[in-house]
């Protein structure tokens, strides 16, 4: 799984628990202007977003470090 993808598992999160944008980013630790632009493919992950997700949803482990390892 690449990184963008990873942006669009968590989006999919993000809708399906019902939370804004701004409360989901604030959990990611994220600015809010930032998780936007992710959402919407204008910025591209990095590190941050990574260990962000795993903090959130460690089920996704797997797929992270191989996006890590991708970098």
């Amino acid at each position: 799984m690449e990184a963008n993808e990873l942006v669009q598992e968590m989006a999919q999160l993000q809708d399906k628990t019902g939370l804004s944008h701004r409360e989901f980013a604030r959990r990611l630790g994220l600015s809010h202007s930032f998780w936007l632009r992710l959402r919407q493919g204008r910025a591209n992950p990095g590190r941050k977003f990574l260990v962000a997700v795993l903090r959130i949803a460690p089920l996704y482990e797997a797929e992270v470090i191989e996006c890590l390892k991708g970098m």
